[in-house]
């Protein structure tokens, strides 16, 4: 959720910023924009929704790589798909537990 406001906020600042500069601020140009404001928030909006449809998208992605791995670790695989950075964050967390576990 952070992400996807972030990516708002980014897009609406960098477009209200690009509008006070030429050729948007010259009122002489043919891309002349009278309200900064209106235009930053229509790209709040495409942002918004742009950046929701890729943060769910890469969700779903890392949940799907997870339960895999999981998978994998469960019917006993010896060769792991998995990369290397998701292996030793999944060992490290199983130990975290067993330690937590032994001390019960």
């Amino acid at each position: 959720f952070f992400g996807v406001l972030f990516i708002t906020a980014a897009c609406a600042g960098g477009s209200y910023i690009a509008a006070g500069f030429a050729p948007f601020n010259d009122q002489s140009s043919t891309f002349f924009v009278e309200d900064p404001l209106a235009v930053a928030a229509v790209a709040a909006v495409v942002a918004f929704l742009v950046a929701l449809s890729f943060m769910d998208v890469l969700d779903m992605a890392s949940d799907t790589l997870l339960y895999c791995y999981g998978v994998d670790l469960q019917s006993g695989k010896e060769d792991h798909n998995a990369p290397h950075a998701l292996q030793e964050l999944v060992n490290n967390h199983s130990n975290d537990h067993k330690s937590e576990d032994d001390h019960s």
